[in-house]
C-alpha cells in the first residue's frame, strides 16, 4: 500500500506512518501485519504506534531525512558507558629536570659585553622634573615687562633742546622744562583669564603673576582672574569676600587671554565679552594691554579697536618691539 502522497516506487516510514494513521488496527499483530506489506518486517510496531485520533500526516524536510533512517534492532542489547580512567594524581614536589644546556649560540662581540663607560642607566639615577619655561623667558620678563607697564614723568634732567627752542623765540618758559622718562610707580592690575580654552597655558599665568611681584614688587601688582566675563574679573585679598575689577585712572591694566580664539572665530562674541571691558578702560583712561599666546592677525585688531595694545605672548617678542609701540611708556593723567 502506497501512501498517497508519494506516488514513486520505494516505500519510506512517512508511508508506514500514513498507513498506521489511515487504517483501524486494533492490535500490534495487525499492526506489524501492515509493516510487514510495506516492506518493514524488521521493525518494532511499538516504536510507531500512532494514537487513533491522529489524522494529519507527518511533513517537513527534517522529518523526511529521519525516516530515511533504519529503526534500530528490537533485539539489541543496551549497554552502559565504559567508566572514565582514575584521575592521575601528580607527586608533590618539583621533579629533577632532564634538560641540558646547550652552548651552540655565538659570543656576542666585546663592545655588546662591555657598553660605554660614560653611559648612565636612567632607572639607576634619580632625576628632578624639569620645569617647563614660561612664555616670557625669566632673563628677559623684566626688561619686557616694564616696556609693557611703564608710564611717563619728568625727571630731574632738564630738556636743554626745548628749553633752548623756546628762548630763541623769545618765549620765556613759565617753568624750566624737564626730560621725560618711563616709571612704574603706578604698579599695575593683572587679569589672568583660566577659562578652558586657557588650559594649555595655566602654567604660563601663574609664571607671568611671578614675573611681575619680582618687576614690580608684589605692593603695586593687584592680580584678578575670570572664566568668563572681564568685567567680573575678581581678586581675593584677606577679607572673606572678593574684590570685584574695576579699571583706576592712570594705572596700567595687563590682560593675558586668548580671548576663546581660535576655537570660535565670532565677531559678535567677541565685542560681547571684551566691548563693554575696553570701552570702561578707554574711560577711565587707564592703559590696556593684551597678552595673547598665539600669533593674531589683523580681524582681531580690527574688532578690538584701536585702544588697546596686542602683543605676542611668546619667547620670540622682545623689549625693543614693546618700545617701538608704546614709546617710553604711556601717558597718563596726573
Amino acid at each position: 500500500m502506497a501512501s498517497s502522497r508519494n506516488q514513486g516506487s520505494e516505500i519510506h516510514l512517512d508511508d508506514l506512518i500514513q498507513a498506521l494513521s489511515d487504517l483501524p488496527w486494533q492490535s500490534e499483530e495487525q499492526a506489524r501485519k501492515i509493516a510487514a506489506a510495506l516492506g518493514f518486517s524488521q521493525q518494532n510496531p511499538q516504536q510507531h504506534k500512532v494514537k487513533t485520533n491522529r489524522s494529519m500526516p507527518v511533513t517537513g524536510t527534517r522529518n523526511r531525512i529521519r525516516a530515511r533512517q533504519s529503526l534500530p534492532s528490537p533485539n539489541k542489547t543496551i549497554s552502559t558507558p565504559t567508566a572514565p580512567a582514575p584521575r592521575i594524581e601528580l607527586p608533590d614536589g618539583t621533579l629533577p629536570g632532564t634538560l641540558s644546556r646547550l652552548e651552540d649560540l655565538t659570543p656576542p662581540a666585546d663592545e655588546a659585553q662591555q657598553p660605554d663607560l660614560n653611559f648612565e642607566r636612567f632607572d639607576e639615577h634619580e632625576y628632578s622634573a624639569i620645569d617647563p619655561s614660561s612664555l616670557f623667558l625669566d632673563n628677559t620678563s623684566r626688561g619686557l615687562l616694564t616696556a609693557l607697564l611703564q608710564t611717563v614723568r619728568e625727571s630731574r634732567k632738564l630738556d636743554l633742546v626745548k628749553l633752548i627752542r623756546q628762548s630763541s623765540k623769545g618765549i620765556l618758559p613759565s617753568r624750566f622744562p624737564y626730560q621725560e622718562t618711563g616709571s612704574l610707580e603706578h604698579g599695575c592690575q593683572l587679569l589672568l583669564d583660566f577659562s578652558d580654552s586657557m588650559i594649555p597655558w595655566w602654567n604660563d599665568l601663574e609664571a607671568l603673576h611671578n614675573q611681575l611681584n619680582k618687576t614690580l614688587g608684589k605692593a603695586l601688582v593687584n592680580r584678578f582672574q575670570f572664566t568668563d566675563n572681564p568685567e567680573q574679573a575678581e581678586c581675593w585679598t584677606d577679607a572673606d569676600t572678593p574684590a570685584t575689577w574695576k579699571p583706576l585712572g592712570g594705572i596700567p591694566n595687563l590682560v593675558a587671554t586668548d580671548f576663546g580664539l581660535p576655537n570660535q572665530r565670532s565677531t559678535y562674541r567677541l565685542q560681547r565679552r571684551w566691548r563693554a571691558f575696553i570701552d570702561r578702560c578707554e574711560k577711565a583712561q587707564c592703559p590696556l594691554i593684551f597678552l595673547i599666546p598665539w600669533e593674531h592677525d589683523d580681524w582681531l585688531s580690527n574688532n578690538l579697536g584701536g585702544y588697546p595694545y596686542l602683543f605676542h605672548w611668546s619667547p620670540a617678542t622682545s623689549a625693543s618691539q614693546v618700545k617701538s609701540l608704546i614709546g617710553i611708556g604711556h601717558r597718563v593723567a596726573p
